[in-house]
């Protein structure tokens, strides 16, 4: 018996490592040219939608300032704008944005509202290389640390793999 037992003891490892090497494979994404998926289920966009808002809210942190809070109804807003720019119906701009402030003003009660844009083909860090940008433009600065309390985030992706991303401020 002592015989078979190494056999039968590296077949069995072989088998738990084999069964570990699938399980791992099964677990990596393979979203080439997209951002990769988070471990929750939620969609590689949505992913660096939240890591932009973290990454949004340490840098005002950092300066003393209030988090913002995301919105649903500012997301929307956002998405449909970074949509309609990924699609090639608008160009990046802020082309609209009267229309979007004032639609941020029916859905929520506030006063002010700002955005910011940002345009990139690096898949590995949108939501994060976004607020990078924004911090060394001043205008984008500006309503990143602005007096707002609310925010609404829009990432879309265009059919040649760049990324469209727009935030919403509200106060």
């Amino acid at each position: 018996m002592e015989g078979n037992l190494a056999p039968d003891l590296l077949t069995f490892a072989m088998r738990q490592m084999f069964v570990l090497l699938v399980a791992c494979l099964i677990q990596v994404p393979l979203l080439s040219g997209q951002p990769h998926a988070s471990r929750s289920g939620e969609s590689p966009l949505e992913a660096e939608m939240k890591i932009l808002h973290t990454q949004a809210n340490a840098y005002r942190a950092s300066r003393r300032l209030k988090p913002l809070t995301r919105r649903t109804e500012l997301d929307a807003i956002a998405q449909e704008h970074a949509d309609r720019m990924a699609a090639g119906k608008v160009s990046f701009s802020h082309t609209g944005f009267d229309a979007r402030a004032r639609q941020s003003r029916k859905v929520l009660p506030v006063n002010t509202v700002g955005e910011n844009l940002y345009w990139t083909t690096d898949d590995e860090e949108v939501g994060a290389s976004a607020v990078k940008g924004w911090i060394k433009s001043k205008g984008h600065h500006a309503n990143l640390v602005g007096r707002f309390t609310y925010c609404g985030i829009g990432i879309a992706m265009d059919s040649k793999g760049s990324f469209y991303v727009v935030q919403i401020y509200a106060g």
